[in-house]
């Protein structure tokens, strides 16, 4: 059985994959009322595209582990998955919220009184965390929120590392504001949802997506919709790395704040246009400070050889 399974097999059944959309049943519908809406039943049905590229890949993943699961253990031989070539993936979505743009966002969280999605902002923005970093933090993480240094502590970051994250004035004032500041446990705790039957309980939220698109479509800036290119909350944490960046600051102390890895933020760096020019004035203040060293050098020269030289007039005593 393991011979029939060859490379050209597994690309074939990877091509073959397609595309499923979720279309309701009709006739199946039925009314929740905890919930309030109307429940409708749905399938999955297979359509005429083809998968992403990215969609083929993580099969390809998933069949590539399992095939090795076997090989550990003797049931084949071989595994026909890595002499299949992976897709190549079109380049990563980037997009970046604007100064303004972010200003206008928190400025109507607080005049919709959303402390919790203001505070969010505050915090991916300045201390460079992921969201997976942030929402489940407790206020037992928070330290010297009153004193000085105050930083958050995550336990474990995507890196499998630890990092204390300082906290800005803005932070500790956002921190402040939350809802849960004195009265729960969580910075972001989970609020209760009529969908979830019995007494299952989140404790903290898990996403403010939809929140935020929300806050995007009020304040007229694009909303990152599926098919539309715009700020997404992940944004935040490129709008840290790209203003350091724009002023400046050097690659290893954006990697020590961010987390990210050098090559990792080349990936910002053309979503400042300035920077070009930045690092063309750079080489051009040099160049002139070089210059301008070197004529005072070349004038220095000339006036001692002028001075070693014998005057044309006599003196006259």
């Amino acid at each position: 059985m393991a011979r029939d399974i060859t490379p050209e097999a597994i690309e074939g059944f990877l091509k073959s994959l397609r595309q499923v959309e979720w279309v309701p049943i009709d006739g199946l519908a039925k009314y929740d009322p905890k919930a309030k809406r109307t429940k409708v039943a749905k399938k999955q049905v297979e359509t005429d595209a083809p998968l992403s590229a990215s969609s083929k890949n993580q099969y390809r993943t998933i069949l590539s582990s399992i095939f090795s699961f076997n090989v550990k253990r003797g049931r084949y031989d071989v595994n026909p998955v890595k002499a299949v070539r992976q897709e190549k993936e079109p380049a990563g979505r980037d997009s970046l919220m604007l100064r303004d743009e972010f200003r206008q966002f928190c400025a109507k969280c607080q005049e919709r009184g959303d402390y919790e999605l203001d505070c969010f902002s505050v915090l991916d923005t300045t201390t460079a965390l992921r969201k997976g970093s942030l929402l489940p933090r407790r206020w037992a993480d928070v330290h010297n929120l009153e004193g000085d240094l105050p930083f958050l502590m995550v336990p474990i970051t995507k890196n499998g590392e630890p990092k204390a994250a300082l906290l800005s004035d803005e932070a500790v004032g956002a921190l402040k504001k939350l809802p849960s500041y004195g009265t729960s446990k969580y910075l972001f705790p989970a609020k209760p949802n009529p969908r979830f039957k019995g007494d299952f309980k989140r404790p903290y939220a898990w996403d403010f997506g939809k929140r935020f698109r929300r806050v995007c479509r009020l304040i007229g800036i694009r909303s990152g919709e599926p098919g539309e290119l715009g700020p997404r909350i992940h944004d935040w944490r490129h709008f840290s790395a790209s203003v350091l960046l724009g002023k400046g600051v050097p690659d290893n102390v954006i990697a020590k704040h961010t987390g990210h890895k050098s090559k990792e933020l080349e990936r910002y760096k053309h979503l400042f246009p300035q920077l070009r020019q930045q690092t063309v004035q750079l080489i051009d203040s040099e160049v002139k400070v070089a210059k301008k060293s070197l004529d005072e050098q070349t004038l220095a020269r000339t006036v001692a050889v002028q001075e070693r030289l014998p005057s044309p007039f006599p003196s006259v005593l």
